[in-house]
């Protein structure tokens, strides 16, 4: 029934609504609904009043009735749209988005928060094509700008990101955020004389002092760039490991009252992890219980290495825990100095083998990574397989797969090119399962790998390894360096101009020749 309420009714709810007493809209809405009086604009009040009240499933399901009434109106997927973003659910938000603009195609706002979207899911390359589409029409958008630069920022085109956000500059002015975020660009295409410029010019702002942490990790002033580092985790640039908002409560880590307990919390990917526990041992002669919260694939790993250790799971009593610390500001209390690395560098309590020298045999075992799955630096580190024919040619040589991911088209395709098997098949899940891997890398006389997880875990295990570093290297591993404080077992091995991996394939093939 399609009856008109009173116009006394009509202006309490209005009164209510605009004073925000959305519990009173609410009631008086099931009131009215009672008596058969139901129309769009009364369910658009009562799907607004429960998402003020963050009753989203039941905003949700209201939303999806005003649409059902009015499958035309873009306003009502817009609206839903909204909801599904202020809930992080992207997916839902994608697809409802989509249906608006089937109504109302090209809609600016409609294209803006669809990109948004994909830029949470990781899906640049569309979150790029909403921008051009808006850029098309309206090239002075500074939001289309900015959603084209942190997507393009995204998959690694660091360079049409600055040209993005220089534009923003020449509409609006030189905004300290923008300035921080050209300078972060600089620092990512191994610029850092700009990058020091465009930090200068944005002040002093989190962002600023953040990406100069990077700088002056990059060569090697530990002491000023730790503390700078720490800013990161109010900037997001540091992550830590989902659900560790339930660890809100339990005070920070202060090494000169916390003596009795803390709990490590994981952040980044699983290679940041391992990195940083390698300063664990430290800690462990500070504090007596040390508690962990990290990627669960790493807690065989990290067991066997550090015994001491308690996991942390879903339903664990978080009461007799004194304080906490994200792993990686470990480093800072730690690791000021380069003499701080060495002093404490132990070897893994498991492994049996010397670093420094390989098995004197008619074969050696190599473990091969040559790929990564992050979008943003994966264009620069990732080796063609094609590209190891020369090492693949050594006879003296067996292969073993360290590689993660579904590589089996790669290696199939080398493998009738060149007429032999690579690698023994195994079962090991090189993704998920860690500690299998762990058990390949330990049968490996020397891994070969990219920047990525698999450095991380053979360094850790103390096994000798050759890093295949990009022209422009992550901070951690330096400038020109061809050794790193974090794993004594490790060798780098850099390009000497952008995405030329032949010569330094050439000199590992002829260190492998040697042996």
């Amino acid at each position: 029934m399609n009856v008109q309420i009173s116009q006394i009714e009509r202006q309490t709810l209005e009164k209510n609504f605009q004073s925000n007493d959305f519990d009173k809209v609410e009631k008086n809405l099931h009131s009215i609904f009672t008596r058969g009086y139901k129309n769009v604009w009364l369910y658009s009040l009562l799907a607004v009043s429960y998402a003020k009240q963050k009753k989203f499933k039941e905003a949700e399901v209201t939303f999806l009735k005003i649409i059902e009434l009015e499958p035309n109106d873009f306003d009502h997927y817009f609206n839903l749209a909204n909801l599904y973003k202020e809930t992080k659910a992207y997916y839902k938000c994608i697809n409802t988005l989509q249906l608006a603009l089937e109504v109302r195609p090209s809609d600016k706002k409609a294209l803006i928060l669809l990109g948004a979207n994909y830029y949470q899911v990781k899906n640049y390359k569309k979150a790029i094509y909403c921008a051009n589409s808006i850029l098309e029409k309206d090239p002075l958008s500074t939001e289309a700008l900015n959603l084209k630069a942190i997507s393009d920022i995204g998959i690694g085109k660091f360079k049409d990101a600055i040209d993005c956000f220089t534009k923003i500059v020449s509409l609006k002015g030189e905004e300290q955020g923008i300035l921080s975020d050209i300078a972060a660009c600089y620092i990512f295409s191994g610029d850092l004389i700009n990058a020091k410029k465009f930090i200068q010019l944005s002040g002093n702002n989190i962002g600023a002092r953040y990406n100069n942490s990077l700088i002056d990790l990059t060569f090697g002033n530990y002491l000023n760039g730790w503390n700078e580092f720490e800013l990161g985790l109010k900037k997001n640039s540091r992550i830590l490991k989902k659900g560790s908002e339930k660890f809100k409560n339990i005070p920070d880590f202060d090494p000169k009252i916390h003596k009795r307990s803390i709990l490590l919390i994981g952040e980044q990917g699983i290679g940041d992890e391992i990195m940083y526990s390698t300063i664990i041992g430290d800690l462990s002669k500070k504090v007596k219980k040390i508690y962990l919260y990290c990627d669960n694939r790493l807690e065989l790993i990290f067991k066997d290495k550090f015994p001491f250790l308690e996991f942390i799971s879903n339903n664990y009593n978080l009461n007799n825990i004194e304080s906490k610390l994200p792993i990686g500001s470990l480093a800072r209390i730690f690791r000021n100095y380069e003499k701080d690395f060495y002093n404490c560098l132990e070897k893994n309590l498991n492994t049996n083998c010397n670093s420094n020298v390989l098995k004197l045999s008619t074969r050696i075992n190599v473990g091969l990574s040559w790929h990564t799955e992050n979008l943003q630096f994966g264009p620069e580190r990732n080796i063609n397989l094609n590209s190891l024919i020369p090492i693949f040619k050594n006879k003296k040589l067996n292969f073993i797969n360290l590689q993660y991911g579904n590589h089996e088209h790669e290696i199939n395709n080398l493998e009738a090119k060149i007429g032999r098997k690579i690698f023994l098949k195994d079962s090991i899940d090189n993704k998920n399962d860690i500690y299998g891997l762990a058990k390949k890398i330990k049968k490996c006389d020397l891994v070969i790998t990219i920047d990525n997880s698999t450095v991380h875990l053979a360094g850790f295990l103390n096994k000798k390894t050759f890093l295949l570093l990009p022209f422009v290297a992550d901070w951690r591993w330096q400038l020109h360096r061809t050794d790193t404080p974090w794993y004594n077992s490790v060798k780098l091995f850099r390009q000497n101009k952008k995405f030329e991996w032949d010569p330094v394939i050439s000199k590992i093939r002829k260190i492998l020749e040697r042996l």
